[in-house]
């Protein structure tokens, strides 16, 4: 089950809320957090996914892992990214 600050961080990337995503990582959200299928690194890759740079920047230098997998293996952020735009 996804705590609070985890589902506040989800949001402010939706909304790209550097701000936001700022306060919610400080408050204690997972930076790794998981998606439905439980694989971790969802905040990084739906920032990859709208495109929000600042935001990938932002928690890439917090320590996201950029190679996390999700259900279609490796290297989720980068094929996100690409689908994104």
């Amino acid at each position: 089950m996804q705590k609070i600050n985890d589902k506040e961080l989800i949001s402010a990337i939706n909304t790209r809320n550097l701000a936001l995503v700022r306060a919610s990582l400080d408050a204690g959200a997972d930076l790794e957090a998981p998606d439905q299928h439980g694989c971790a690194g969802l905040p990084l890759r739906r920032a990859c996914f709208l495109g929000h740079q600042e935001i990938v920047i932002e928690l890439l230098q917090r320590g996201a892992n950029p190679n996390a997998a999700n259900s279609d293996g490796p290297g989720a952020s980068m094929r996100m990214a690409q689908r994104g735009g």
